[in-house]
């Protein structure tokens, strides 16, 4: 299993574009759903789009992405570029055959305020996914099988 800190520059930068002084931002909430996803086989089927989680394959377990959206708190004082966290990206990676993963791309929608003005920001995260047999030590990659 791996889990990342989903970050963005891109976010802040837009939030406060053409503005050279801070400006206080507050997140209250930030949702991500997996919109679409593209099965390495034809005619694979990948689980769970238009939720947090989409999975694929079969086994004991199937192996996924999960994206669970975390607000921050507020942020007083954001510079242009600064990063923040947006919620946590999970990779669960489990033994698996049939349907393999090959790209999937996750909107992440947050609701703010900047300066007392509500907003709605959403961007878009692109994945391409490299699935490699688990029963390999090492890896197709040369790390470690864990």
């Amino acid at each position: 299993m791996m889990r990342n800190t989903l970050k963005t520059a891109a976010l802040a930068g837009l939030l406060v574009a053409g503005s050279a002084s801070a400006q206080l931002i507050t997140i209250a909430s930030v949702e991500g759903r997996w919109t679409s996803a593209t099965p390495e086989q034809e005619g694979g089927t990948i689980n769970g789009i238009g939720t947090n989680q989409i999975t694929w394959g079969t086994g004991d377990q199937p192996s996924g992405y999960v994206f669970d959206g975390s607000a921050p708190p507020p942020v007083s004082g954001i510079n242009i570029g600064e990063r923040f966290d947006l919620g946590i990206f999970t990779h669960n990676n489990f033994p698996i055959t049939g349907t393999f993963l090959d790209t999937a791309r996750l909107e992440v929608t947050a609701n703010l305020s900047i300066n007392g003005t509500s907003r709605t920001a959403v961007s878009f995260f692109d994945f391409e996914h490299w699935e490699t047999p688990n029963n390999e030590n090492p890896c197709a990659n040369g790390e470690p099988n864990n």
